[in-house]
């Protein structure tokens, strides 16, 4: 059988140690709304952000998840002026088209009606024992 599944599933090597090993997830396929794997280079600088920020803490990657947000949140502060308010913060946001996302698989892109962001995910699955990007799906832009 085939499994597809959400981006929780991301971190193939963790995956295959709880499920019994390589074999166990060779049909195992996870919908990733990040770029790349952590540490590759499509994503080293918040990867090493992450490292730098939380020595301790295991790399994984789903420990970006929550940085593309934070690119927008940041982007749409800063655009919205020094004094903020809630209006002020929302009609910001909806000025970001195109905006880099970080780790994300695609720009941040708001407007009036449409207020997901990225709508781009990517297919991932194990190869060698490391998680790998096999393509976009889902919306094109």
């Amino acid at each position: 059988p085939v499994f597809v599944t959400t981006s929780t599933t991301t971190d193939f090597p963790d995956l295959a140690k709880r499920s019994g090993g390589e074999e166990a997830i060779a049909n195992v396929f996870a919908v990733s709304a990040l770029k790349a794997p952590f540490g590759t280079a499509a994503v080293k600088k918040e990867s090493d952000i992450f490292t730098r920020s939380f020595p301790n803490e295991p790399t994984m990657s789903f420990s970006l998840m929550g940085m593309s947000g934070a690119y927008a949140v940041v982007e749409g502060l800063k655009r919205a002026g020094p004094n903020l308010t809630r209006e002020s913060y929302l009609k910001a946001l909806e000025t970001l088209n195109g905006t880099p996302a970080g780790p994300a698989a695609c720009d941040i892109k708001f407007s009036a009606t449409q207020h997901e962001g990225c709508r781009d995910m990517t297919v991932w699955t194990s190869v060698g024992g490391k998680p790998a990007d096999i393509g976009r799906t889902w919306r094109k832009k």
